[in-house]
């Protein structure tokens, strides 16, 4: 297929320059749409899919770079990696995980999962992609039902991927809609481990349908009303909240103003409301309603979007080094987060062509929520059913099960699902990611053993009288694992790899250190093995923790093991003053390896083939 010059590069859409920067591994930026078939995947089949259907989503085929000023898209040549589902969903895209694809594919039992970085489209775009997988994906899977079909990209379908359809309807002179009342924000315990919960409820289309009718509102209304309804009942009178409900409400463009791009083209709308004075389900929707007249104006709309397009069309905004753009629009994005409370997106109704229906079971959307907006709210609807979604960080579901009192006092049938996060337990459409009673189980083992190792080096420090307090160091290993482990978690970074680098880069300070106050042979005779021990054992605890998600730190862990050879090197080559702490590293070398081959070693030979194509 011949590739448009067009393509080599790209601006990235007004509203996607902002994702890139706010983005990291703590606020993701990305959204799911996932689609239940009524069939097993087949892994093999899905990724050649993907890749035949990349190759006409030519807009996607990218990879983020940064520029001087801004952040630019690139053609991306390789292709992406399809995998079975193994962490929660919306979780922060690394790049080397799937060759600096800004999307990733995943699949679980009968689900497909798109993973899709804001920067690259919206919802619409999203989902057309998805479909545009779901229909090749079938065709390859039951080629006797599907004749074979090919399509061809053209300069016009390029030119139309790529349109930043933001600056070709802003409109530079109109008043700006102005909102200084801060919004509150979701309070409660949050779940541990920066996990999420997914709560899906499939409710019956046409009874809610026929009440909307009946109340002369639209679903978008009535589901609005509902999460003010449940925040209020299960978060906001329990913390005695103040300030307003505020929930943004992303709106398609492409209902308003001409486009076909498949990149961004959204806005949105907040609707505001006073809860100090508690209301009746019935009041609330009452103002919601308003507030939608109100503000899904033509008018009010453009408004909204020429404001947001003002900034990146700024010439002295221009002008800012990125690196300094950055700093500035991080902290503005700080400020403009505590507007909202939650946002809710509907996506409406997902059609899909006749001859695929049969096979395809639902679909459903899911935001990634964060520290502001400790929820989000998401629907769609297929055939006859809704579909509607909380993402959670919170760790209990007060406000999931409040927001359906409106629909059971209409006895309306709901089939609610979670994918296991907060009863512990495999669900239908989830992998288990971890057991929350099993992982604090073994952070207190873990901890007693920590504590006892403590004891036990510093009793044999006190025993031997050594002309270095070596148990000082290994205190301050123990710690120093501790610290990195929970920092790392929390933070979400790959913890082997810190685990490495720093590793080798303490290792060699202490050589230095030992060199210049006088060279005494401690770095090599107690410094080193006490750092490969306690990196071996680190590693060692994560593996046990998060053995299913292991294989993604396995080459850092090889590395280390590596470098745990070179205390045996110098114990052999008679350099040490002491075989204990060799000895040591050298039985927690033995035991990770032991661990690794006996438990994923078909898996790590598969990776390093895979890193190395040896």
């Amino acid at each position: 297929m011949r590739e448009s010059r067009l393509l080599k590069w790209r601006r990235l859409d007004n509203s996607a320059k902002i994702f890139p920067v706010i983005s990291n591994k703590k606020f993701s930026s990305v959204f799911r749409i996932s689609a239940t078939l009524k069939e097993k995947i087949q892994p093999e089949i899905l990724q050649h899919a993907v890749e035949v259907v990349l190759n006409y989503f030519i807009s996607y085929k990218v990879k983020l770079k940064k520029g001087f000023f801004w952040y630019y898209l690139e053609h991306n040549p390789k292709n992406p990696i399809v995998e079975k589902e193994n962490n929660y969903p919306c979780k922060y895209i690394e790049p080397v995980s799937n060759h600096d694809y800004l999307f990733k594919v995943t699949y679980y039992e009968n689900k497909i999962n798109l993973d899709m970085f804001h920067s690259l489209t919206d919802g619409n775009g999203a989902t057309e992609f998805l479909r545009a997988i779901l229909y090749r994906y079938l065709e390859l899977a039951h080629p006797n039902q599907f004749p074979e079909k090919e399509l061809n990209i053209t300069e016009n379908v390029d030119r139309k991927n790529t349109e930043d359809s933001y600056l070709k309807n802003y409109q530079k002179h109109l008043p700006r809609n102005r909102d200084d009342k801060k919004a509150y924000i979701l309070k409660g315990e949050k779940l541990p481990l920066y996990a999420i919960g997914v709560t899906h409820d499939e409710i019956e289309l046409k009874p809610v349908i026929k009440l909307c009718r009946k109340k002369g509102i639209t679903l978008t209304e009535y589901f609005t009303a509902m999460i003010i309804y449940g925040i209020y009942h299960g978060n906001y009178k329990k913390h005695k909240g103040k300030k307003r409900i505020k929930i943004c409400i992303p709106v398609n463009l492409k209902k308003y103003f001409y486009s076909t791009t498949t990149s961004n083209f959204f806005s949105y709308i907040t609707v505001s409301i006073d809860m100090r004075k508690e209301k009746s389900f019935e009041e609330i929707l009452e103002i919601v309603k308003e507030e939608f007249q109100k503000k899904l104006q033509k008018e009010e709309i453009l408004k909204t979007m020429s404001q947001n397009v003002s900034l990146g069309v700024n010439f002295f905004v221009k002008i800012i080094p990125l690196i300094l753009k950055n700093i500035l629009i991080k902290l503005s994005y700080i400020e403009i987060r505590k507007y909202t409370t939650t946002t809710f997106s509907n996506i409406g109704k997902i059609s899909v062509l006749p001859e695929y229906r049969p096979y395809i079971e639902n679909f459903s959307i899911l935001l990634a929520p964060e520290k502001a907006e400790k929820i989000k709210c998401s629907l769609c609807s297929y055939e006859d059913s809704l579909v509607f979604t909380f993402t959670s960080i919170l760790a209990d579901q007060e406000i999931e099960e409040k927001f359906l009192s409106p629909l059971k006092k209409e006895k309306i049938k709901i089939k609610t699902e979670t994918n296991g996060v907060y009863h512990g337990k495999k669900e239908r459409q989830y992998p288990l990611i971890g057991d929350r009673k099993k992982d604090n189980i073994t952070i207190k083992i873990l901890l007693g053993l920590s504590l006892l190792a403590i004891f036990t080096c510093v009793l044999i420090d006190f025993l031997t009288k050594p002309p270095f307090h070596w148990s000082i160091l290994s205190i301050i290993g123990i710690l120093y694992t501790w610290v990195t482990t929970l920092y790392s978690i929390k933070k979400n970074v790959n913890i082997a790899s810190h685990v490495m680098l720093q590793t080798i880069c303490t290792s060699l300070l202490l050589v230095i250190i030992d060199y210049t106050i006088g060279y005494r042979n401690w770095s090599i005779t107690w410094g080193i093995p006490v750092i490969v021990t306690v990196a071996n054992v680190t590693l060692t605890c994560l593996f046990i923790v998060m053995r299913k998600k292991y294989i993604k730190y396995i080459i850092y862990h090889l590395i280390i093991l590596v470098v745990s050879m070179i205390p045996v090197i110098l114990l052999f080559m008679g350099k040490l003053t002491s075989t204990i702490p060799t000895v040591i590293s050298s039985i927690t070398t033995i035991v990770a390896l032991t661990l690794i081959i006996c438990f994923v070693g078909k898996e790590m030979k598969t990776e390093i083939v895979r890193r190395f194509h040896i």
